[in-house]
């Protein structure tokens, strides 16, 4: 009968060990999203502000003002169009 107690005992402990164990390991696979989720924005981050650092030089601002049809005084802007036509044509 003594026996029997004791394996009632030992896993009775082990069951009450089964939830905090469980828990711990949710805890530490959510941590690791967590941290990946973490080192992605920061990833990020270097990206965006490496792309404000160019998009404050004159080059981009020039290069930008240029896709928007913008001219600097005396020059003068001319719209090619029927590229892709043209390329077509010259590729048969």
């Amino acid at each position: 009968m003594l026996r029997w107690f004791g394996i009632a005992v030992l896993c009775g402990i082990a069951f009450a060990y089964i939830h905090p164990i469980r828990s711990y390991q949710d805890a530490k696979s959510k941590v690791e999203q967590r941290e990946t989720q973490v080192a992605a924005l920061i990833e990020k981050r270097k990206k965006l502000e490496h792309e404000l650092e160019l998009a404050t030089t004159d080059m981009f601002i020039e290069r930008e003002a240029r896709t928007h049809g913008l001219v600097r005084q005396g020059e003068i802007l001319f719209l090619v169009q029927g590229i892709e036509r043209w390329k077509r044509d010259q590729q048969r």
